[in-house]
C-alpha cells in the first residue's frame, strides 16, 4: 500500500525541467496559492496536485503543448483568480480551453502572451462577457489590422478592466483609428502598455490617452521617432494624466524636448521614470537634472549620449534633490571608450 505524501505548507511552487520531482511532486500542497509550470509536460500527478490544492489562486503555464489533464483539473480550483498561458500552441488547445474559461467564475487576471494569436475572436464572449476580469495581457502576438475593430468592440465591454497589456501585439503599424475611442470606454484603466507597436500616428495616440484619466502606469517604448512634432504633441498629453506614478518612454530618440522637461518639473507623484536610448545629449541632460521630480525612486537613463560633464552634474545633484531615489541606471552613455 502506497504511503500518503507528506503535507507541504508552501504557498508557491515552481516546476521546471530542473525541479526535483517535477514529474511527480513529493508532497501534498494543500495550502498552495501559486503554481508555475515552465517547459515541462503537464503530467497526471500535476493534475492531481491541482485537484488537491483548494486554495490555489494563480496558475502559470509556459510550455508549447498542454496535456488534456490540465483542462480537467483546472475547474476543480474554485478560488482561481489568475491564469497565464504563454508560448502555448493555442490551436491545439482552443477547444478544451474555452469551456474551462467559462467555468472559472472568479477569474480576474488572464495572460495570453506570446501565443502567435492573430485575433481574439475565438475567445469572444468567453473573455468579453467576463464581469470579473480586471487584467488582460495579450502582448507579443500577431493581431491582424482587420481584427482591430472587433477587438476594440470586445474590449469596450470590459468596463471594469484596470490593466491592459498590448505590447508588441502587431507585426505591422497599428491603425489607432480602428480602435474607435476604446480607452474612453475603460474608465478604470490604471495600467496601459502600448510599447513596440510601430504606432506611426502619435497625434492620434495623444487624443486617445487624453481619455485615460485614471492611468498610474503608462508604457510607450519604441514609438515612431521620425516626427518630432507628433512626439511633442504626445508629450503635451502627459500633464493631463495627474495620477501617473510610472512612465516608460524608452527608445523614442526624443533628444529631450523642452516641453518634456517642463512636464517633469511639475510632477509631484512620479516615482519611476525610464528614458533609456533616447539620444539625450549633454546639454539636455543638464536641463533634465534640474527638472526631475523629487518623488522619483527609480530612474533609467541608460544608452543615451551624456558625456563626463553631464553625468557628473547629474550624479552630484541626485543625492541632494532626489532623496527617495533607490535605483539608478546610467550604463552605456559616453563616459568612457566602452560607454560604461
Amino acid at each position: 500500500m502506497q504511503s500518503e505524501l507528506p503535507v507541504s505548507y508552501a504557498h508557491k511552487l515552481r516546476l521546471t525541467g530542473e525541479t526535483k520531482g517535477a514529474h511527480s511532486p513529493q508532497s501534498k500542497y494543500i495550502y498552495l496559492r501559486k503554481l508555475e509550470v515552465l517547459w515541462r509536460p503537464f503530467t497526471e500527478s500535476m493534475a492531481s496536485l491541482l485537484a488537491d490544492s483548494p486554495y490555489l489562486e494563480e496558475v502559470s503555464v509556459e510550455t508549447r503543448r498542454i496535456d488534456p489533464l490540465f483542462f480537467e483539473a483546472l475547474p476543480k480550483c474554485p478560488n482561481l483568480e489568475g491564469l497565464r498561458l504563454e508560448n502555448v500552441d493555442m490551436k491545439s488547445i482552443m477547444e478544451q480551453l474555452l469551456p474551462v474559461l467559462r467555468e472559472c467564475s472568479n477569474l480576474s487576471s488572464l495572460c495570453l502572451s506570446n501565443n502567435n494569436l492573430t485575433s481574439l475572436a475565438e475567445f469572444g464572449p468567453v473573455i468579453y462577457n467576463n464581469t470579473t476580469l480586471r487584467s488582460l495581457d495579450f502582448s507579443h502576438n500577431s493581431i491582424s489590422p482587420k481584427s482591430l475593430p472587433e477587438l476594440a468592440a470586445g474590449l469596450a465591454q470590459l468596463t471594469n478592466l484596470t490593466a491592459l497589456n498590448m505590447e508588441a501585439v502587431a507585426t505591422n503599424s497599428i491603425m489607432l483609428s480602428r480602435l474607435d475611442n476604446l480607452f474612453a470606454k475603460l474608465p478604470h484603466l490604471t495600467y496601459l502598455n502600448l510599447s513596440r507597436n510601430f504606432i506611426r500616428d502619435a497625434c492620434q495616440l495623444a487624443k486617445m490617452l487624453k481619455q485615460c484619466h485614471a492611468l498610474v502606469d503608462l508604457r510607450l517604448d519604441e514609438l515612431d521617432h521620425s516626427k518630432s512634432a507628433d512626439l511633442m504633441e504626445l508629450i503635451q498629453v502627459f500633464p493631463t494624466l495627474p495620477n501617473l506614478h510610472r512612465l516608460d518612454f524608452n527608445g523614442n530618440k526624443i533628444g529631450l524636448l523642452d516641453p518634456f522637461c517642463d512636464y517633469l518639473a511639475q510632477c509631484t507623484r512620479m516615482e519611476v521614470l525610464h528614458l533609456r536610448d533616447n539620444a539625450i545629449g549633454d546639454t539636455y541632460l543638464k536641463t533634465l537634472t534640474g527638472a526631475l521630480p523629487v518623488s522619483l525612486t527609480e530612474l533609467n537613463l541608460q544608452k543615451n549620449r551624456g558625456d563626463d560633464e553631464g553625468i557628473i552634474a547629474l550624479l552630484t545633484s541626485l543625492p541632494i534633490r532626489l532623496t527617495n531615489l533607490s535605483s539608478l541606471a546610467m550604463g552605456y552613455n559616453k563616459t568612457s571608450p566602452t560607454g560604461e
